[in-house]
Formats: structure tokens, sequence, C-alpha cells
């Protein structure tokens, strides 16, 4: 998925995010994702610990923020 989003192809992923991470729990990481310098998702899952976040969590919310802001 990260190919083709990096290939400019715009995905629609809101309805798997959507059954992982309430409205609030997407919003921290997109607001994590738009301050941060990288978009490695082992220094999102570190900075974002204390919430438990999974990395399949974090990868869905970076795959959607690539599309949103990165295309």
């Amino acid at each position: 998925m990260e190919t083709i989003v990096a290939s400019g192809t715009k995905l629609n992923l809101d309805y798997c995010i959507d059954e992982e991470l309430d409205d609030y729990a997407q919003e921290e990481i997109m607001e994590y994702f738009k301050g941060c310098e990288t978009s490695s998702l082992a220094l999102a899952k570190e900075e974002l610990s204390e919430d438990n976040y999974t990395l399949e969590q974090l990868k869905l919310v970076r795959i959607k923020f690539l599309v949103v802001y990165g295309n």
C-alpha cells in the first residue's frame, strides 16, 4: 500500500481505520505525523507509547497521512 500511495495513487482506508481507532486516536496520530520531521514508524511508536497503539494502527494512519498531505 505504501508503494501505491508513494506513486501518487489515492487510497481510501477510512473504513479500515475507523474499525481500528476512534476519532480522537486518529486525530492524535495525524497531528503527530504533521509535526514530526520523519515518518518513521519506530519513532512514532516510541513517541506515542503511552497510548499503546499497535504498529499496524500507526502504519494505517501514516498511509492515510501520506494520501492526504503527501500527494
